[in-house]
């Protein structure tokens, strides 16, 4: 194990001091290794990855019983829920199928594996060559959910027996390449050892490592196989197209304590469509190099796009809105942002991108900027305040967003680090504002509350810091404008989704406020 320790730490020492280009962040569409990333707080991953591969029967199944073309298929259903910006919790459940010939008969056997769930904690890192690390671990709960050991000696489903894995994991970035590597601990400590290893155990993947189907006795049966064991894995997507990528993975298995048992190693070129961030689709073949393993597996794997309890009422907010109130939308005006924090410089920059924002996603029909600017100079040329329904007609509007800056803030700091040995300084970029929206008819205020977000930047690696802010690079004022730029589009999608949580406030028939020329309004 210290070995494949020191082989590791070779690779990312140089990675975590080369800055590199940025390739998105996502599911890779790697069958085996552990990703880096976790998906972000209320954050739901899900994907199924399935193996498939013949396998020989044993010489009690295939002479007494006349069992031949034997095959195993595997698929697993994983989840992902970020519980924090860090933290997710994780869980699999495994349903397998035998399926064999018994003289000119198919059979079949099928069902459900045992639950596997786990906590994994990750640290990223944003433009630099070096994507982060993940550490965690998985437990498998032990409760005999499906079939156990049978007479006829396949492979046992559900073990009832107690078992865990360590994980951890890291990766890197190139311009049209990222890799993974991923080491994991698998223990069985409450399972029955295996005495000996003969030619005829066979092993296969379950997706919580591998598991083995050992010598039958007169009867047929064969016991499972639990052999502690430590993986490591190797992964990297090579990027092609937006959409397409090849897929590479190798695989080393070495079985802990005795019986001593060769090393599984494997090989499984692949191919990905669709991108890392969405939906896609992953195919490969996995080639045993060495080990008691099928010669060859099958394996494809789907992921869902991230899903997140938002995202969903989003998308029925949308089909709502197309389907049953086609023609009926909101005629909302967007006032200009005034700000209390006098430092920030984009606030005209915020509200135009807001305003284009919500006008695309067609959720209500935006009146034009020029329309605003032009009715608030009038009101300010009225010697008496208008009611809200005066303005609402000045605007041709029935509801006006506002909303006032409260903070902003640009801070250095030292980011993660191991005291006085290394550190990844950070600039953040960080951004409050309170909104509301004004119902122009019955003049009721509703409180969206204060919505706030944050840009951080990576700004290298500095070694054996002394100070509370490592960060000694400073940055010119283009590449902060691009953040700036990056920090409004994430306020506008952080307003979006709280205007989707309230998306309530808004009538969705349209109120009798007759539209009429500013002309004919008195002040």
């Amino acid at each position: 194990m210290i070995r494949y320790i020191r082989i590791i730490t070779i690779i990312i020492l140089p990675a975590i001091l080369i800055a590199a280009n940025y390739s998105a962040a996502g599911d890779l569409g790697l069958f085996k290794t552990i990703p880096v990333e976790t998906p972000g707080r209320g954050i739901l991953r899900m994907s199924n990855t399935s193996f498939y591969s013949d396998i020989e029967s044993n010489n009690i199944l295939s002479r007494k019983y006349g069992i031949k073309d034997s095959r195993i298929f595997s698929s697993i259903t994983e989840f992902e829920l970020g519980i924090t910006k860090s933290l997710n919790f994780n869980g699999s459940l495994p349903y397998y199928a035998d399926l064999f010939k018994q003289g000119s008969k198919k059979g079949k056997k099928t069902g459900a594996g045992d639950i596997v769930l786990g906590l994994r904690l990750s640290h990223g890192f944003d433009d630099t060559m070096f994507k982060g690390f993940s550490f965690g671990g998985r437990i498998r709960i032990p409760e005999q959910l499906g079939y156990g050991p049978e007479p006829l000696g396949f492979r046992t489903f559900s073990y009832g027996k107690l078992a865990y894995s360590i994980e951890t994991s890291t990766g890197f970035r190139f311009k049209f390449m990222d890799c993974n590597i991923s080491v994991s601990m698998l223990q069985f400590p409450n399972a029955a050892k295996t005495d000996s290893a003969f030619t005829t155990d066979t092993f296969y993947e379950t997706g919580f490592g591998y598991m083995g189907i050992g010598r039958p006795d007169n009867s047929g049966l064969a016991e499972g196989i639990f052999q502690n064991q430590l993986n490591v894995s190797f992964g990297t997507a090579i990027r092609i197209k937006s959409w397409f990528a090849g897929i590479l993975e190798v695989n080393s298995t070495s079985f802990i304590k005795k019986p001593k048992r060769e090393k599984i190693m494997s090989i499984a070129p692949g191919f990905r469509i669709g991108s890392a961030e969405g939906f896609n689709l992953s195919a490969g073949m996995d080639y045993a190099l060495s080990g008691s393993i099928p010669d060859k597996t099958f394996m494809f794997r789907f992921r869902i796009p991230t899903l997140s309890a938002r995202g969903i009422k989003e998308l029925l907010i949308k089909k709502r809105v197309g389907e049953e109130v086609r023609s009926r939308y909101s005629l909302v005006a967007i006032k200009d942002f005034s700000k209390s924090d006098f430092t920030y410089l984009y606030e005209k920059d915020l509200k135009n991108t807001l305003q284009n924002n919500l006008s695309d996603r067609g959720l209500m029909s935006i009146v034009p900027g020029e329309r605003v600017r032009r009715a608030f100079q009038q009101k300010a040329l009225v010697p008496l305040p208008d009611k809200p329904h005066q303005l609402g007609v000045r605007l041709g509007a029935n509801y006006l967003i506002n909303a006032e800056i409260l903070d902003y803030n640009v801070n250095r700091s030292s980011g993660f680090k191991v005291p006085l040995l290394i550190s990844f300084p950070e600039t953040n970029f960080s951004l409050s504002v309170r909104a509301s929206v004004t119902d122009l008819v019955t003049g009721e205020m509703h409180t969206l509350g204060i919505i706030s977000t944050r840009v951080v930047k990576s700004r290298g690696v500095n070694f054996f810091p002394i100070g509370a802010s490592s960060d000694i690079e400073f940055m010119s004022e283009p590449e902060r404008r691009v953040y700036e730029k990056e920090l409004i589009y994430r306020w506008v999608e952080e307003f979006n989704n709280v205007l989707i949580d309230k998306i309530e406030i808004f009538g969705w028939e349209p109120k009798q406020t007759e539209i009429i020329g500013d002309e004919e309004v008195s002040g």
